[in-house]
């Protein structure tokens, strides 16, 4: 039988700020890119380092945050 645990704010917190830092900065500069009034093509270009951002978001929640949540709970 599982058994549910009730976190607290600050380690739910705990638990999504290391990589909803990264993730959240990376949307909000995505948006922000399609709004711009410039050629396609260069918005691609743009799009680098949000990309980047998005990897390192993925990766710190594959690796990082299951630490920490197992240090958490």
């Amino acid at each position: 039988m599982l058994t549910r645990q009730v976190l607290t704010p600050w380690q739910f917190l705990l638990c999504l700020a290391p990589h909803g830092i990264f993730e959240l900065t990376a949307l909000f500069w995505a948006c922000s890119i399609g709004m711009l009034s410039v050629a396609v093509k260069e918005k691609f270009k743009l799009f680098v380092c949000p990309l980047l951002l998005m990897l390192t978001a993925g990766f710190i929640e594959a690796f990082v945050s299951t630490m920490v949540i197992s240090l958490v709970l």
